[in-house]
């Protein structure tokens, strides 16, 4: 393509926008149409695939003052800083609405009696993730860390208490509290209380040194029994000695029981002293 050719399909393209007016014969350099060739060709291709009638953008008037087009490449920088701004806007409103469908979902099981937050911990994840705006290399590490429970507070090898601590801190950084305060709530209690169980031990889950008054005694219950009906692997002699401890460490503390039968549940107070007694009473039987 000849240098005037080259000037006639610029011109053509510039027309072609529908956004520059020609009320004077346009006199740009070959310099600066091959600078700015490309990114045109571009934008007009865009402005197409999504609609010129989808919003409105700015127009430009060619006159004799500036028929050299020295303003082309600020008008092509105008016009895709405008594109930007809505697919920012765009995106925005996806989010928005994928997130209204999530916190549907997620009101019916708060609000339900017969579900603890580790049962949808996975739904209040997902939500949690695009709400705080979490980076996609961090999303599926700390969406595992949301479903934690049970022993695997104590005993995984894939997470350290720092990660914990991070987590809670993006998400008392960037959860608006204002926008869901219900989800945002149950969110920050929930990284709270696996942050406060991480850091007590197993100690937490027998129900001694408890210093969070937020912690229910529900969600204690509940990670006793996760502790006394774990089935443990023995590998080595290092992890024997350590489930030998633990073991003995509930005992320690569990009411002394002698008898043939298991310790019943309606004897006692509460699911923690029954599940004391009861293995206090498995350790008795495991030496006799």
């Amino acid at each position: 393509m000849s240098k005037n050719e080259e000037r006639l399909f610029f011109l053509a393209l510039l027309h072609n926008t529908d956004l520059v007016h020609f009320e004077a014969t346009a006199q740009p350099s070959h310099k600066l149409i091959i600078q700015n060739m490309e990114a045109l060709i571009k934008f007009i291709n865009w402005r197409k695939g999504v609609g010129a009638a989808t919003f409105k953008l700015p127009e430009f008037m060619i006159n004799h003052a500036n028929r050299y087009l020295t303003n082309v490449a600020t008008w092509i920088r105008v016009w895709n800083d405008i594109k930007d701004e809505w697919y920012k806007g765009s995106q925005l409103r996806e989010l928005k609405k994928k997130l209204s469908t999530s916190e549907e979902a997620l009101t019916r099981l708060m609000h339900s009696s017969f579900k603890s937050t580790e049962d949808y911990a996975g739904k209040l994840a997902r939500w949690a993730m695009d709400a705080a705006d979490v980076p996609g290399n961090l999303r599926d590490h700390w969406t595992k860390l949301f479903k934690l429970k049970g022993m695997d507070l104590y005993g995984a090898d894939w997470f350290t208490s720092a990660d914990l601590e991070e987590l809670r801190e993006h998400m008392e950084t960037h959860l608006d509290i204002y926008n869901a305060p219900l989800h945002v709530n149950t969110v920050l209690q929930h990284v709270r209380t696996l942050e406060a169980k991480n850091k007590a031990g197993i100690h937490y889950c027998l129900g001694f040194n408890l210093d969070n008054d937020s912690l229910s005694s529900d969600a204690m219950d509940d990670a006793v029994y996760s502790l006394t009906n774990t089935s443990f692997t023995i590998i080595d002699e290092a992890d024997k000695i350590q489930e030998q401890t633990k073991a003995a460490m509930i005992a320690a503390y569990a009411p002394a029981t002698n008898t043939d039968s298991p310790p019943k549940l309606e004897d006692y107070p509460s699911k923690v002293a029954w599940l004391r007694a009861k293995a206090a009473w498995s350790m008795v039987k495991k030496e006799q």
